[in-house]
């Protein structure tokens, strides 16, 4: 995928989950899932899971026909996976991003704008809570929550056209409240993921750069790390050390695999696998979700076809793990034992036993 200076704020969100993700393009190969209801016209993702416990995990995404997206929360009981009533705030364009154990973000439309959305889960049900939306007119849109922290951006009036700026939010125990936090780049900084006290995005002054920020002190800060690729770099997970995204190194803007490892003197970047290859057209590599050695994603090689991404840190270096019939599939998210994505039109959830992933 092409980034640009130019991408309105909500085309920031939506290039999160690759478009092939929400396309209904086939049956579900995995069992004890919702039908794909291709007939119907209906499009099911899943963009991020949290495990909780070994008998609980939250998965959110996106239900989408040719006129309507609703929120899409569902629920790891111990034994299967069953799908929970979830608010919808806007008519015509609801998505979750991320999860916690708690709290479920991401965006909806009102009135052709982009509004942060916030979801608190009551039991078995998610309800929407108030939240800023800073960014009016411009938009404001929130990819990622851990704790008592959303992440995200808004975008602001600037003399080239709108400009981005990143969202920090705080729950202070009754209400989201706004904090401060870094604004490196002159055309955007947006934070697309938060993990504890760390957090990780982009910016841009002209060339797209890794950000990661550190929460100390209750603040906010930026902290050196490593950035790669000569056209740019968008980190788009962290987890336990690890921070995953996208590179650009040539002059196509084609991407490339980015893993960067936090080490005592800062966040260096660790080679990792592309499995769509390296070419000048159609081959694209990204990384969406990061967590205890394993990352996932999609990437698409030379003919164009699109395919999951599944990769293992094991023995000091990061391997490409093949998945049975990974085609037409995107893998957006990953927690403990689990993780999930999109095959055709419907929801994909696959399950880790030692060194196998299944779907469930």
């Amino acid at each position: 995928m092409r980034r640009g200076s130019g991408v309105p704020v909500t085309a920031v969100v939506l290039t999160l989950v690759p478009v092939a993700a929400l396309v209904t393009a086939g049956p579900l190969s995995a069992r004890g899932l919702p039908p794909a209801a291709a007939a119907s016209g209906v499009s099911e993702a899943l963009n991020a899971v949290v495990a909780v416990s070994p008998t609980s995990a939250w998965a959110v995404g996106t239900r989408a026909n040719a006129s309507r997206s609703l929120t899409l929360v569902m629920h790891w009981d111990g034994s299967r996976w069953r799908t929970q009533r979830s608010a919808n705030a806007g008519r015509s364009d609801n998505r979750l991003w991320s999860v916690s154990s708690r709290w479920a973000v991401g965006s909806y439309d009102a009135h052709k704008v982009s509004r942060s959305l916030i979801l608190r889960r009551s039991g078995s049900t998610w309800k929407q809570v108030k939240s800023p939306n800073p960014g009016g007119g411009y938009g404001t849109f929130l990819t990622g929550v851990s704790g008592n922290w959303a992440v995200g951006g808004f975008g602001t009036p600037s003399p080239g056209g709108a400009g981005r700026h990143s969202l920090i939010l705080h729950w202070n125990g009754s209400r989201w409240k706004r904090v401060p936090g870094p604004n490196p780049g002159s055309l955007y900084t947006f934070v697309f993921a938060v993990s504890g006290r760390w957090a990780v995005g982009g910016y841009s002054s002209g060339r797209p750069h890794s950000l990661v920020l550190r929460l100390g002190h209750g603040r906010w800060r930026r902290v050196p790390s490593a950035s790669p690729g000569r056209n740019g770099d968008t980190l788009r997970a962290v987890s336990a050390g690890w921070a995953v995204g996208v590179k650009s190194v040539a002059a196509d803007a084609l991407d490339r695999t980015l893993t960067l490892h936090r080490t005592a003197s800062g966040w260096r970047a660790v080679a990792s696998p592309n499995p769509g290859g390296v070419c000048s057209l159609g081959c694209d590599n990204e990384l969406n979700g990061v967590s205890g050695g394993w990352a996932v994603g999609r990437y698409t090689d030379a003919t164009f076809a699109a395919s999951a991404m599944l990769l293992h840190f094991v023995n000091g270096r990061w391997r490409t793990v093949t998945l049975a019939d990974a085609a037409s599939v995107s893998l957006n998210g990953i927690s403990g034992e689990w993780a999930v994505g999109a095959k055709g039109g419907a929801p994909l959830i696959l399950r880790r036993a030692g060194g196998t992933w299944a779907p469930v």
